[in-house]
């Protein structure tokens, strides 16, 4: 219900062969989200593709497969545009959720680095410009 509720989706894929092929059915229900969404009314015919952004997650780039992994979600450019990688670090992670903080309060210069990419590329793909965002703020 949440994704008929919006326009489209932000789709983590954890960089191993079992998230990119768990990329095919997130692709089927996507397509049928939207053409609900259109038969209803609430999409215009010319909607880009529902899922807008694709995230790499748990990456770690000294691995083969994961470098593998994101070299397919890479390919898969005509599904959507592919995000930054979010590194494998489960340690802030989960201290995060033991003391019910935001992780960007408990991670590291890198990790809020990390997370400040994807917010950039998620307001690229839904058509926002910086400049407005910081109108707002």
């Amino acid at each position: 219900m949440a994704a008929l509720a919006g326009e489209g989706l932000l789709v983590p894929v954890e960089t191993s062969a079992k998230g990119v092929q768990a990329l095919k059915a997130v692709q089927e229900v996507s397509r049928d989200y939207q053409k609900t969404l259109r038969s209803l009314r609430f999409l215009p015919a010319d909607a880009p593709p529902f899922v807008r952004l694709l995230v790499p997650t748990k990456f770690d780039p000294r691995t083969q497969q994961d470098k593998r992994a994101r070299g397919l979600l890479e390919e898969m450019a005509e599904v959507a545009a592919l995000g930054p990688a979010l590194a494998y670090r489960p340690a802030p992670y989960k201290e995060a959720i033991d003391r019910g903080l935001p992780v960007q309060a408990v991670g590291d210069e890198r990790l809020r680095e990390e997370y400040r990419l994807l917010g950039d590329a998620f307001l690229q793909v839904v058509g926002v410009r910086n400049a407005e965002v910081e109108e707002v703020l």
